[in-house]
């Protein structure tokens, strides 16, 4: 009988425990049920990693979600081969990183540049702001917020790009990959809408060529208005003048056959130039580039680089400029700004042109900078 007794307490416990678990378990959340000023309040709350985990879920979602505007900053979209150091060997970017606002761009990039002051690496400047994003969502996966998202062919970028394009608007997209890979499998791609708000394009290896019909058609698929980076070489040949009025130019080649000589740059109607290398540079080319610039030459140019400078070149550098002085804040503000990118100035030297612009010139951490 007690037996009997203590069997129906058990079943009769379990009842109740089965009937609260009933009562207290939650229907599930309908977000697309919700009226569009409480989707749109919902939406813009999330992080935006969650936001492109349900855009990617439906096409539905992804109507509604459009229908928001939540904006995205930058698509920065890479293919690129890198060799790690941590696996001892090449490694393939597949990517594209999401900078969901400008802040986040600058973010990466000042978090880069600390770490290369505390680290005492002085040639942090030497590389471009993508460079450093890029090292910044590879190696600060802990710190960094900003969504990464994997492909491998050609169609699955695209799937990507229609699943972003479908469900925010875009501001801005740049693309670092391989000039082998752009014109190869994946030149079928760059004809997706979102490739109209590419304005930078970084081409990267260091053994490809490019030709001048490459070249011809990057500057028919793309408004290289924030720049172009080369960092191949260039084939017997090739069309320079294709460079001339692109605002912006990198070049990270070390090999002599992809850079420029002085009398070329001078030819150059851009608004800022950078090279790891300069075919025929001296300290003697450069203080002719100097002179040609206080002749009132280049009326655009606002910052000239060359890295790996040789310090036997500084006194023929300066040989004769006139008007030079050292750096004076009264006239000049001690910090040059170029985008996300700072430089110090007040360890350079000032000149003056007859129209009374004035230009500074810097070297410091084996780089010269001509910042007007």
């Amino acid at each position: 009988m007690l037996l009997d007794y203590l069997l129906l307490l058990i079943i009769t416990a379990f009842l109740i425990i089965a009937v609260i678990k009933i009562k207290l378990k939650k229907k599930p959340f309908h977000l697309r049920k919700l009226p569009h000023v409480a989707f749109r309040n919902v939406l813009n709350s999330m992080d935006i990693n969650k936001v492109i985990d349900l855009s990617m879920k439906s096409t539905r979602f992804r109507r509604r979600l459009k229908q928001v505007n939540r904006k995205i900053f930058n698509l920065i979209i890479e293919r690129y081969e890198i060799y790690s150091s941590k696996l001892g060997e090449d490694s393939w970017y597949r990517r594209i990183i999401v900078m969901e606002t400008e802040r986040d761009m600058q973010f990466a990039y000042h978090f880069m540049m600390n770490k290369a002051r505390i680290e005492g690496y002085d040639w942090a400047t030497h590389e471009d702001i993508n460079d450093h994003i890029s090292f910044f969502c590879t190696e600060y996966k802990k710190v960094n917020k900003s969504p990464c998202l994997s492909y491998g062919t050609s169609q699955e970028l695209t799937k990507l790009l229609d699943i972003l394009n479908g469900s925010f608007l875009i501001d801005h997209v740049e693309l670092t990959m391989e000039r082998d890979e752009i014109f190869g499998e994946f030149k079928s791609a760059l004809s997706h809408p979102l490739f109209r708000k590419c304005h930078f394009v970084k081409l990267l290896g260091d053994d490809s060529y490019i030709s001048t019909e490459d070249m011809e058609f990057i500057l028919k698929n793309f408004d290289l208005k924030y720049g172009f980076s080369n960092n191949c070489l260039h084939r017997a040949g090739f069309n320079k003048k294709l460079w001339v009025n692109i605002p912006r130019l990198d070049f990270q080649n070390f090999f002599t056959d992809a850079s420029l000589t002085v009398d070329e740059l001078k030819m150059m109607n851009c608004e800022r130039i950078r090279f790891d290398y300069l075919y025929g540079s001296s300290g003697v080319q450069l203080n002719k580039y100097v002179r040609y610039w206080l002749a009132g030459n280049m009326s655009k140019l606002r910052r000239f680089q060359l890295n790996f400078w040789n310090d036997r070149w500084t006194d023929d550098l300066w040989n004769g400029l006139p008007h030079s002085s050292e750096w004076n804040p009264k006239r000049r503000a001690r910090f040059f700004y170029d985008d996300l990118e700072v430089v110090d100035c007040s360890k350079g030297r000032d000149i003056e042109r007859s129209d009374g612009l004035l230009a500074t010139v810097l070297i410091e951490s084996r780089t010269m900078y001509f910042l007007i």
